[in-house]
């Protein structure tokens, strides 16, 4: 009995040992560095995140310069809280009368956004212990949705006019 314990015991450490250090981080997206494999960029989960986040982007430049009751939007956040909605829907149409200009769509594409964020990090992990500016940095440079010079100088524009409408 004391032979097939010394047995199993020196079978398991002879198993762990025998795994390289190379072998164990073949799956890792993450190097011992921090820096992250171009790899990712292929992942399906990848390409979802970033044309979630083109889109609150675009929603963020589409909208700006909106005219909100921030007083308004305010309290509806507070009744919100207080659970004085019963839908989203009464939630969305009262924010739109506070001057958020369709809210429900670009809800829609905050929480997609969000969601493929989550699924990105539920298959990777490791992301979660590079610093979140190294991933931001990765995430631009590999980005495949850009904001086109079209879009940046229409919401200059947007800007330069709502600061002359203000004045």
């Amino acid at each position: 009995m004391k032979k097939i314990k010394i047995l199993v015991f020196y079978g398991i450490l002879i198993g762990f040992f025998s795994c390289s250090k190379d072998q164990t981080k073949v799956n890792s997206i993450v190097d011992e560095n921090g820096q992250i494999s171009k790899e990712l960029v292929n992942d399906s989960l990848f390409v979802k995140f970033d044309k979630a986040d083109y889109e609150v982007r675009q929603d963020f430049l589409n909208y700006a310069g909106e005219q909100i009751d921030w007083e308004q939007s305010s309290k509806l956040n507070q009744d919100l809280k207080a659970g004085k909605f019963k839908t989203f829907q009464e939630f969305a149409i009262a924010k739109e009368q506070a001057g958020h200009k369709d809210f429900i769509k670009r809800s829609k594409n905050q929480l997609n956004a969000l969601k493929a964020k989550d699924d990105l990090y539920s298959k990777y992990p490791e992301l979660k212990t590079i610093p979140v500016n190294t991933f931001l940095k990765f995430f631009r440079e590999n980005s495949k949705y850009e904001l086109s010079n079209e879009d940046l100088n229409n919401h200059r524009e947007k800007l330069k006019e709502e600061r002359n409408n203000n004045l």
